[in-house]
């Protein structure tokens, strides 16, 4: 079964962001783009802690980052980054917590290997090693896998879009 990469992650989080927020001009905006693919990506940190911690980037994947626990806990720390961080986009804890868990129900629904929705009270072990040239390969040689989910999520987006101008111009 296929697995989402950064690149899809990204994708569904840039989706996610256009559906709830209606805001026609988030593409002009860089930095809104990096943090809204950073939010989609951040339950992934568990795989670059392994790494670091155990030399396997399974140690830890699938675990406490892909819950509901930390899609809450990390959705409201990044809904005030902004005040540590002006440059920071200003984002509700609705929002940001959607877009984490997009990530989480993403690789739920695309993928074989299960997560940990109800962390502490579920934990699971993915056991198969994975080192940093593993880690490397897939992020070089895979993401061009995502491609099917960057143009279904800009199809949506682009459907989205084109209702919404038509109903502000019944609107009128």
């Amino acid at each position: 079964m296929y697995m989402p990469l950064p690149l899809g992650h990204a994708a569904i989080g840039l989706t996610v962001y256009d559906l709830y927020s209606g805001n026609d001009s988030y593409f002009k905006r860089i930095s809104l783009i990096l943090f809204v693919s950073i939010l989609a990506n951040l339950p992934d940190i568990d795989t670059v802690l392994g790494l670091l911690l155990q030399g396997d980037g399974n140690a830890l994947h699938r675990g406490v980052t892909h819950s509901i626990f930390f899609s809450v806990f990390a959705g409201y720390c990044c809904s005030k980054i902004w005040n540590l961080w002006s440059k920071a986009p200003r984002l509700s804890f609705q929002l940001c917590f959607f877009i984490i868990f997009s990530h989480v129900v993403s690789d739920f629904l695309f993928t074989k290997y299960p997560v940990c929705f109800f962390w502490p009270f579920d934990n699971i072990v993915l056991g198969d090693a994975s080192s940093w040239s593993d880690f490397a390969n897939t992020l070089i040689f895979k993401s061009i896998d995502d491609l099917i989910i960057i143009s279904v999520c800009l199809l949506i987006i682009l459907t989205n879009r084109m209702i919404r101008t038509f109903f502000s111009i019944t609107k009128i």
